[in-house]
């Protein structure tokens, strides 16, 4: 059907019209009755479907002049309408000829029926087709109809009059209190509205701004171009575009900031009204300054840290690559590889197959894996060390999954490895050789030991040792290892055929007394045998002259497998080698019985009183300003005397023995003073509490249990007196007859040990009192466990919370951790202490989730003594029970991870297995390195408060914690940082991303009852 519909709402006209058409119908339209009336008599049309209410001609009016037209009559003619709807009006619809009388609104289905109703209904002859006239009580009710209905509109239209003036009234509201500097301006561009936050922005008064020229306020210029009028700004502003950042406004003292603004237009019946919406955008754009700051920060520690990237499709193809991953692989940025096959193809042969199946690993089994190969850039083999991040799957049902590559250049970091590792083995070998020379005391014995441990501890591949000898020219194979016996026999024949007149680099080396290098024995002809040399496994060597008394007696030469192994800084070491061995030579050479006798006590093998005193003397003349204290020590046995007298002398002798071995195996520096009197030294930085200590271990272990003499067993205890250097003495002489006077003290108060000076006696006896209320406190159950909220940055709500732990005890309150945590270090009460606080934690939080609070994660810090523990592990595992370890998670400190790194990553593995969770705590403050962090089982880095708080003191302090962030982020680590204090810094923080976040400004540690309420109360923390 072709329907004409009539509404003077534009609205009303374009929805009935959509959904007609909707249901296949053609629509023609008109906007009122005297439109209608001219488009039926030249369209035809199936119906008509009318408002009531319009302009000009309405519709009731409309379908009495439809039903006076012969041509129309027969018409459909549907009256659709929303205000008139009483009885009367119905009634006139159908005096005026109406098939329906529908209100809106109505189903469109409703309407098509209608109109196919009335076409299937017989309509008789056109209404007074003879007299121009209706009838007067239809035009009667007509006229009453349309005078009730124009009353209506009026009293519609007071009450439309007073909700303007209502709206404008809050429209002048909201202008004025609007934060937003609101100006408008009329077509001379004259300010004819600037409202409070235009004043207060430009430094105005609204009043004296009123019909001022724009200009004075604002340069109405856009980017570069030149002046606008505002009617061109405002075209501009409907094309969806803003006067550009660039723009620049001025206050009234005439300083000058930058604006964002947007522009209307308004017309009205005096002409265009122009209005500008305005921001200052000053500190934004500053703001914006300092994150492309911050991101130009990261870029330079991505360079420096050797960083670079690529992202690879499911399909193994590269789709993007930073800049730097081009430059790793020394190739222009349009040239690197399009695929990993292409990529593969760049990897040294002997990692290519284990690298293709590692990445294709990674994108069929969304596995994080990192791996190290060699890379062919530019023409040289760089070591990359590669991490492999899953993204997400990709769309279309693919079987794999893109992935991220992280790509480091670490050649640099391997050579220093391999120079470290080539130089502790040199180091070890100089241990091993000074360990051999403590120990042996026959020459043979030493060169051939000596070589040995050249060899197994050092990794070269042969070292000998000849002496010179006149019957052996040149020199005498005495030692040697590396190579079968018949290697050196053969070169030993060799040398005895060249005899005396010897040259090469051995005789320079044993005529010239210093030490000869060879870094390339292939291709150096002063080498004797050198293919033979080459074809055992010797690239390179050195011969070191042995040199005593200004005479050559022999000469070390150690072969390595490496070419041009030897350069300074080897040889040094290898000088030191040669002058320990040396010196060894000369002291067995010397050493004779008397000059033993001299130094030694005969019975039990000890030094003297004056060797004791000689040591003294050394150390103190070689100690620096910064050298650790040094404590003299003066022992001697209780009850001795009875012992000689019970048992008899030959008893108390060999009595004496087994003391002096307990003694020395404890200290070696142990030397017999008197009949029952021993001295030691102690070295180290130690309080007086820990000094006590000390002394107590040593009387344990060494009078902890019984001597056996002779089949007897018999039980002695000792005294200990002690001066400490510098206090008690400065010279060896008075440091001993100190501690020998504190030793006299002890005798006379029965203590078991006394310092010399009175006051270290009293530190000590403090001391263990404290720890023995220490002890109660564990026995009494006073520690208590408070919890500091860790807060998720987006949203503030509470994620987990670090358990802090405190001491209720009953004098003194609430004791803080720094009072107490050294003393349960010192005295090891901290692996008891530690293991509750972890029972408890795990508690406490089992507990919330009984009482139906969001699970949380428990954070407990970790002693290097619990950590030491060989069976700790096994107790996460008891303390987490059947529940799991998900709730628990370790915070470890930087340098207690990085002390034993093979150790600790075994350690994290096992309890990464029980799904604990492992932060380092302090980052930043220790000495790890990237390279072992990647490596290290670990969930989360804790940013230490000192960067927290540097982060608003300068750039460099924000661009740290950016790079720390970044860097964890791309490694698949959370980041928590600790000690936030002020909104300031929690923004920040926010801003570069990070997960997690402790400190005052969100909450205080507070008890477990406070924590639970905060979880209950289930509302964010203050934000960011």
């Amino acid at each position: 059907m072709k329907l004409l519909i009539v509404d003077d709402h534009d609205i009303n006209l374009r929805v009935l019209r959509a959904q007609l058409e909707a249901e296949g119908q053609q629509v023609v339209e008109a906007v009122d009755g005297v439109e209608a009336l001219e488009i039926l008599r030249r369209v035809p049309v199936d119906g008509v479907i009318s408002d009531i209410l319009m302009p000009r001609m309405d519709g009731y009016r409309l379908c009495m002049e439809v039903r006076r037209d012969p041509a129309l009559a027969a018409l459909p003619f549907i009256l659709y309408t929303s205000t008139y709807n009483s009885p009367s009006d119905r009634k006139l619809a159908e005096s005026v000829g109406a098939d329906a009388y529908i209100a809106k609104p109505a189903p469109c289905g409703r309407l098509i029926d209608a109109v196919m109703a009335a076409g299937k209904t017989p309509r008789p002859p056109a209404i007074d087709a003879i007299e121009p006239e209706q009838p007067a009580p239809l035009m009667k009710q007509y006229s009453e109809v349309l005078i009730r209905k124009l009353e209506e509109k009026g009293l519609e239209l007071e009450r439309t009059h007073e909700g303007l003036v209502e709206s404008r009234a809050r429209l002048s509201g909201l202008i004025a209190s609007a934060m937003d500097a609101i100006i408008a301006v009329d077509e001379r561009q004259d300010i004819v509205l600037f409202n409070a936050a235009a004043g207060e922005m430009f430094g105005c008064d609204p009043e004296h701004a009123m019909g001022r020229p724009i200009g004075d306020f604002i340069s109405m210029r856009s980017g570069r171009a030149s002046a606008l009028p505002l009617a061109a700004l405002a075209r501009e502003a409907q094309r969806g575009r803003t006067l550009g950042r660039e723009v620049q406004a001025m206050r009234a003292d005439g300083t000058t900031f930058s604006i964002e603004a947007k522009i209307s237009r308004l017309p009205t019946s005096q002409g265009d009204v122009f209005t500008l919406f305005i921001r200052d955008v000053t500190e934004r754009l500053k703001a914006e300054a300092a994150l492309a700051e911050s991101a130009a920060g990261l870029k330079r520690a991505q360079d420096l840290a050797q960083l670079s990237h690529a992202i690879v499709d499911a399909e193994g193809l590269v789709e993007s690559g930073s800049e730097s991953f081009a430059q790793l692989l020394g190739m222009e940025r349009r040239s690197h590889p399009r695929s990993i096959a292409e990529w593969v193809r760049l990897v040294h042969p002997d990692d290519r197959a284990r690298v293709a199946e590692l990445m294709s690993k990674a994108r069929k089994e969304a596995k994080r894996l990192h791996f190290e190969y060699r890379l062919n850039s530019g023409g040289k083999w760089r070591n990359i060390k590669h991490i492999i991040e899953p993204l997400e799957k990709t769309p279309g049902g693919s079987a794999g999954i893109r992935t991220f590559n992280t790509l480091q250049d670490i050649t640099a970091q391997k050579k220093i490895e391999k120079r470290i590792l080539r130089l502790n083995r040199v180091y070890a070998v100089l241990s091993g050789i000074n360990s051999l020379i403590v120990r042996v005391r026959d020459r043979e014995e030493l060169f051939r030991q000596a070589c040995r441990i050249v060899v197994e501890t050092g990794g070269f591949s042969k070292a000998w040792i000849g002496v010179v000898d006149e019957t052996c020219a040149p020199v005498r194979i005495v030692g040697w290892a590396g190579a079968e016996d018949a290697f050196f026999e053969d070169l030993q024949q060799r040398l005895q055929t060249i005899g005396p007149e010897i040259g090469g680099v051995l005789g320079r080396a044993l005529s010239g007394k210093r030490p000869v290098v060879c870094n390339d024995i292939a291709n150096d002809v002063r080498v004797l045998a050198r293919k033979k040399l080459v074809a055992s496994g010797s690239s390179a060597l050195a011969l070191l002259p042995l040199v005593l008394e200004d005479a050559t007696i022999g000469i070390l030469s150690i072969h390595s497998p490496i070419v041009g192994f030897f350069d300074d800084t080897e040889m040094q070491l290898m000088l030191k080698l040669a002058d320990d061995i040396s010196f060894a030579l000369d002291h067995l050479m010397k050493s004779d019985r008397i000059r033993y006798l001299a130094h030694h006590d005969s019975l039990t093998g000890l030094p003297n009183r004056l060797a004791f005193l000689d040591a003294l003397a050394r150390r103190l003349a070689d100690r620096g300003r910064d050298a650790p204290d040094l404590v003299v020590m003066s022992l001697d046995l209780i009850r001795f005397r009875r012992v000689n007298e019970t048992f008899g002398r030959k008893e108390g002798d060999e009595l004496l023995r087994m003391v002096a071995t307990r003694l020395h195996a404890q200290d070696p520096s142990v030397a017999r003073l008197g009949p029952d009197l021993f001295g030691l030294q102690l070295e180290g930085r130690h309080t007086a509490t820990e000094l006590a200590r000390e002394f107590e271990r040593l009387s344990e272990r060494c009078f902890g249990e019984p001597f056996v003499v002779f089949g007897e067993e018999i039980r002695i205890g000792c005294r200990i007196g002690a001066a400490v250097f510098p206090g008690d003495g400065v010279d060896a002489e008075n440091l001993l007859l100190n501690a020998e006077e504190a030793l006299r003290r002890a005798k006379n108060t029965l203590l078991p040990y006394v310092f010399y000076a009175p006051k270290m006696n009293a530190t000590a006896a403090q001391a263990f009192g404290f720890e023995s209320k220490l002890r109660r406190a564990m026995e009494r159950d006073e520690f208590v466990l408070h919890y500091q909220p860790k807060v998720g940055l987006v949203g503030g709500r509470i994620c987990g919370a670090e358990a802090l732990i405190r001491w209720q005890n009953p004098e003194k309150g609430l004791i803080p951790p720094a009072d107490f945590i050294s003393v349960l270090e010192e005295t090891g009460l901290i692996r008891a202490v530690g293991r509750w606080a972890v029972e408890r934690a795990i508690a406490d939080r089992n507990g919330w989730l009984r009482a139906g609070f969001d699970p949380v994660r428990i954070a407990v810090n970790v002693s290097p003594l619990q950590l030491n523990q060989p069976d700790f592990v096994a107790q996460i595992a008891s303390a987490v029970g059947e529940a799991g370890g998900g709730a628990l998670e370790l915070e470890i400190t930087e340098n207690v991870i990085m002390d034993d790194i093979d150790r600790t990553i075994g350690m994290l593995d096992a309890l990464r297995r029980l799904d604990v969770s492992v932060a380092v705590d302090d980052f930043g403050t220790g000495y790890s390195s990237l390279s072992y962090i990647a490596k290290l089982p670990i969930t989360s880095l804790k940013i230490d408060r000192t960067f927290v708080a540097g982060m608003t003191d300068g750039p460099q302090g924000f661009i740290m914690v950016s790079s720390i962030i970044a860097l964890a982020h791309a490694l698949g680590i959370k980041v928590t940082a600790e000690g936030v204090e002020t909104r300031e810094q929690a923004q920040m923080l926010l801003l570069l991303k990070c997960d997690e976040a402790q400190g005052y400004h969100f909450s205080r540690p507070v008890p477990a009852a406070e924590f639970a309420r905060m979880l209950s109360l289930s509302a964010p923390l203050p934000q960011a």
